[in-house]
C-alpha cells in the first residue's frame, strides 16, 4: 500500500513567514473614520459643536472631528469633542484616550 502525504489544500497548506505575506495599508481617512466614531461611544461624549467667534453654536451631535499624524507604524490623533455637562473632564479624557487606543492601536 502506498503511504506517501498527499497535498495540503485549504486551510492545512502550511503558513508562509509573516514577511513572506505581504502588508496591509490603513489610510488615514479610515483611520480617522474610526476613531471618530469610536469616541462618540464613550459616556458623555458628544461629536464637535460648530462654532462662531469661538462660541459653541448648533449641536453636538455626529462625530468628533479629528486629524490623523502618521510617521511611519506611529499614529497621533488631533482630537476635538464636546462633553456634557457635568461629565467629570479627567476621566472622561482619560475615558476617550483609552477607546482610542484600543480602537485603533
Amino acid at each position: 500500500m502506498n503511504s506517501a502525504p498527499l497535498p495540503a489544500t485549504g486551510s492545512e497548506r502550511p503558513r508562509d513567514e509573516a514577511g513572506e505575506r505581504g502588508v496591509t495599508t490603513i489610510s488615514d481617512r479610515a483611520v480617522e473614520h474610526i476613531a471618530a466614531r469610536s469616541v462618540v461611544e464613550v459616556d458623555g461624549v458628544g461629536g464637535s459643536a460648530g462654532r462662531v467667534l469661538g462660541v459653541a453654536v448648533g449641536s453636538d451631535e455626529g462625530d468628533a472631528k479629528l486629524t490623523v499624524h502618521r510617521n511611519g507604524d506611529t499614529v497621533r490623533l488631533a482630537v476635538r469633542l464636546s462633553l456634557r455637562y457635568p461629565v467629570p473632564i479627567a476621566t472622561t479624557a482619560e475615558a476617550v484616550r483609552g477607546r482610542l487606543i484600543s480602537r485603533v492601536a
